[in-house]
């Protein structure tokens, strides 16, 4: 290949990684026309009408469900059309429920004679627009007509939208197609399990379980015709801790149409609940039971079935069952997309291989190609939020192999092929939310391009990248997806398509579009290597590729120049000895330069800094976007309360003073009469975040360590004011109902969770539960107020703060206190981050009130936190330095983890 060649091939896929391609087929007719009102579109119910709204992405007019409000409900109806083309393409927006898989709302493609569905889709949970193309091609000259339908009677999350309904023509119609689609079933989360979520062994029961805690889907069971008064159910699981995220559930659903006659959430449990539902009203009627979970989270995130009693004509207990008993789970109307000309039919399941294991798709053809679309991993990240260090396997880099694809032929031969990040496997939202440097930088773009061997499809989710395979002239068995066990997450294959001009029976030719010519060019000159690791070219286009993304101390120079940001004014300090002295020094300046950039004239604390960097959020891989400030309107005070205690000891006086008030202000947002914890007024406090009282379980309403920490700031602050009791005099109101706040949730165990210790709603406590690290904090801050209310002759409260300081001395001393091989010490657990160093919060925040080299008010303490210090340095061998795996989160203009 010309050097010409090459690069006109770089500049191709450059390009087109950033500005994923459409295709290109021609439209037949215009199905609707909401510019002019409904147009011939049939409505019922009071949902529908016609709005023109930016929050769709746009002001053009467009058909909304929304437009009768949230709670409204109705139908959108085409009238009856010929299907003539070969693709029928929309544009969506809107959800089906705020986690999606309430089945409720959906577009449909129906037989105008019977009505029978023939296409379904959810909406796309988004408030912007996203096409959707149906191949109709097997449907053509059948009369049908498009329904958009909102049966959900919720106030929010409700409703979904539609526009430009529209049949297209492709260039090769599917009869004249030699591409065709191999099916690729995703794998399925419904099993009959023998074990609950808390791992406890249990009679059989049908389970969303089976591809873990992170697994979701529906099934539904077969037919029947409501005969009794009662349907009688077992459920078990959970949906959040408390319920919240209401994303599992059981329903009842008419057969025919799919409306929900009835809906429970899971009862909160590991083991088997009762449930009935009261079905007088539905006698004669024939019905299905759906079991959803659409709960991707990592605990709290299932949802179990134990037995139907329906009485007389229908029951399954699951125990004693064959199997699924006729339970299927639900399909989904696959969408068609095309990628360099290649046409897909994916269903967007994900993933095909189950953790360690392999994924067959049988062939028995001969191929000239195979075109794969997915090449993602189910674990879409570079490093876990909080991970443990020691973890090799959820730290993913460059290089790293995701699995293997392996080509078995008929006369016994395989070819094998590794997917491997940075050449034949990608990441996509890491990418998508944290783009640069590949989007501005040309140079990164040209690195990547000669590197990666995948074409960008734009078809959004899981069938994000393209990949070709060239087998052998000989007949193909299968094909072979093999996950590597050694890293996290399994290969993503959601679409297959062989290109054949040999017999292919069974499988279904694709209507398509011709590539261009430089798509062309690409698919003919990047076809994966099964030799790839040995072949020089790729291992030095990845080596490039990682010098794009990575900083090793090869990078650095023997020394660097200190750098002071422009306007510092601050404490001089200077590090001494190699480069990285350097690089601290500079860090210090730029830091404190941060802090101080974040309090507003009004004194407001920003988390992020105004337009600070993403660095991929929790998902980081090394790439991030330039302008976010993913935090700039939050005061986060876990950092908050830290951050301000260092600029006062620094001496920023004046703005740490403005915060202060700040401070105090929003601490008063709990005096809303609307702002209500389970219909309780709480007392003025700080919260997660102290600007944005959310009075719900989960979202840090007793996010103690971030209380703690604000009143030792502003403890601080009060003794290095000048004229400091006049402050405190001023401000007593709001010092008083800080301090009280502690002794407050103890008093009020049945509001707070509080017990002998707090109850802390944080990541200190590992998410909602005890906390030694927030009761000392906040321990620790009650000594300071009683401190600061001596000052002034505020005696009783005082008094008062003491006290409740010794509640949670001894209450720390019942529930925290053990004996193990370190000697003395504090219990492991409850604690939180991955490494459990919240278990050193009596030992660190000692410096918080008492300074550097503090004083033992109780050496008893002293013995247990050098036995805790010992015991998590002797849980990382070899000992030595390690780092949070946490990328940064863009909290502010330089990278900084909390």
């Amino acid at each position: 290949m010309t050097r010409t060649l090459r690069l006109l091939l770089w500049l191709a896929l450059a390009a087109t990684l950033m500005s994923p391609p459409a295709h290109a087929a021609r439209l037949l007719r215009e199905l609707s026309d909401f510019r002019q009102g409904l147009g011939g579109w049939t409505a019922t119910g009071t949902a529908w009408g016609v709005v023109g709204t930016k929050r769709a992405g746009g002001s053009s007019p467009h058909a909304e469900s929304l437009a009768g409000g949230e709670v409204a409900t109705g139908t959108l109806r085409s009238p009856d059309f010929t299907v003539d083309g070969d693709l029928l393409q929309f544009r969506a927006n809107g959800w089906d429920g705020r986690e999606g898989g309430k089945g409720v709302n959906a577009y449909l493609l129906r037989d105008a004679a019977d009505g029978t569905v023939l296409r379904r889709t959810s909406p796309p949970h988004q408030d912007g627009f996203q096409t959707v193309t149906w191949m109709v091609s097997d449907l053509q000259g059948r009369k049908a007509y498009f329904e958009a339908v909102d049966e959900d009677t919720g106030s929010a999350f409700a409703w979904l939208g539609l526009d430009r309904v529209r049949l297209l023509r492709t260039d090769v119609a599917g009869a004249d197609s030699h591409l065709c689609a191999v099916p690729v079933a995703s794998l399925n989360t419904w099993q009959i399990l023998r074990r609950n979520g808390a791992g406890q062994a249990v009679p059989p029961y049908l389970s969303s379980l089976g591809l873990g805690e992170e697994g979701t889907g529906a099934v539904v069971s077969p037919a029947f015709v409501i005969a009794g008064p009662t349907v009688r159910l077992t459920l078990r699981g959970w949906t959040g801790p408390q319920g919240e995220r209401y994303a599992n559930f059981v329903q009842l659903l008419d057969a025919a149409s799919g409306q929900v006659l009835r809906e429970s959430p899971p009862p909160l449990s590991d083991d088997l609940k009762p449930l009935a539902w009261d079905v007088g009203d539905l006698q004669g009627r024939r019905v299905r039971i759906r079991l959803v979970d659409h709960d991707s989270n990592s605990a709290f995130a299932w949802i179990g079935l134990g037995s139907v009693d329906a009485a007389p004509s229908y029951s399954v207990h699951f125990e004693t069952a064959k199997g699924l008993a006729g339970w299927q789970p639900e399909e989904v109307t696959a969408n068609y997309h095309e990628a360099a000309g290649i046409p897909f039919l994916s269903n967007g399941g994900g993933a095909v291989v189950r953790s360690g294991g392999r994924y067959v798709v049988p062939l028995n053809l001969r191929a000239r190609r195979l075109y794969l679309c997915g090449l993602t991993g189910t674990y879409d990240q570079g490093c876990p939020g909080w991970g443990d260090p020691a973890d090799h396997s959820r730290q993913i880099f460059l290089g790293d192999r995701l699995g293997t694809l392996v080509l078995d032929y008929a006369d016994g031969r395989a070819d094998r092929y590794p997917l491997i990040y940075g050449y034949s496997a990608w990441w996509l939202r890491p990418i998508q939310n944290a783009p640069e440097p590949f989007r501005s930088d040309p140079a990164a773009r040209r690195i990547l391009a000669q590197s990666l061997h995948l074409y960008p499809t734009g078809a959004g989710g899981d069938g994000a990248y393209l990949a070709v395979l060239t087998p052998r002239a000989v007949p193909l068995r299968d094909i072979r997806i093999e996950d590597n066990p050694q890293k996290a997450g399994t290969p993503v294959l959601t679409a297959l398509t062989v290109e054949s001009d040999g017999p292919t029976a069974g499988l279904q030719p694709l209507p398509y579009d011709r590539p261009p010519p430089t798509a062309a060019l690409w698919l003919a000159a990047h076809p994966l290597q099964s030799d790839c690791l040995q072949d020089r070219k790729v291992r030095e286009a990845l080596s490039r590729l990682r010098g794009v993304l990575y900083t090793t101390p090869a990078d650095f120079p023997r020394a660097l120049p200190v750098s002071v940001p422009r306007g510092y004014h601050g404490p001089q300090v200077r590090f001494t000895g190699t480069v990285y002295a350097d690089i601290l020094t500079s860090l210090f300046y730029a830091n404190v330069q941060d802090v101080l950039d974040k309090i507003t004239p009004d004194g407001m604390y920003h988390t992020s800094t105004r337009a600070a960097p993403s660095w991929g959020g929790y998902e980081g891989m090394g790439t991030w976007r330039d302008g976010v400030g993913t935090y700039y309107g939050h005061s986060w005070t876990r950092d908050m309360g830290r951050s301000l205690q260092e600029a006062t000891e620094l001496g920023f006086l004046d703005k740490a003073a403005r915060c202060a008030d700040y401070c105090f202000r929003e601490a008063r947002l709990w005096e809303d009469p609307s702002v209500r914890y389970k219909g309780v007024q709480l007392p003025p406090h700080w919260c997660r975040i102290a600007n944005i009282p959310q009075p719900q379980l989960g979202n840090g309403v007793f996010e103690n360590d971030g209380h703690g920490l604000t009143m030792l700031f502003t403890y601080k602050l009060w003794q290095r004011l000048p004229g400091r009791n006049a402050w405190l005099r001023r401000h007593w109101a709001d010092v008083q109902a800080a301090g009280d706040w502690p002794g407050w949730q103890l008093d009020h165990p049945d509001i707070s969770g509080a017990s002998d210790v707090l109850m802390t709603d944080s990541e200190c406590a590992g998410g909602i539960g005890k906390a030694k690290y927030a009761d000392f904090l906040c321990r620790e801050a009650l000594l300071a107020y009683a401190e600061m209310a001596d000052s002034i002759g505020q005696s009783e409260a005082a008094r008062r703060w003491r006290a409740t300081a010794a509640r949670l001395t001894a209450g720390m001393e019942r529930e925290y206190f053990t004996q193990d091989r370190w000697g003395p010490n504090w219990t492991l657990d409850p604690a939180g981050w991955p490494n459990k160093s919240t278990n050193l919060g009596p030992l660190i925040i000692l410096a918080d009130r008492r300074g550097f080299a503090p004083a033992d008010d109780n050496p008893a303490w002293r013995t247990r936190n050098v036995n805790a210090y010992r015991r998590l340095t002797a849980s990382y061998q070899p000992f030595g330095y390690y780092w949070v795996t946490c990328h940064g989160r863009g909290l502010s203009g330089a990278e900084r983890v909390d």
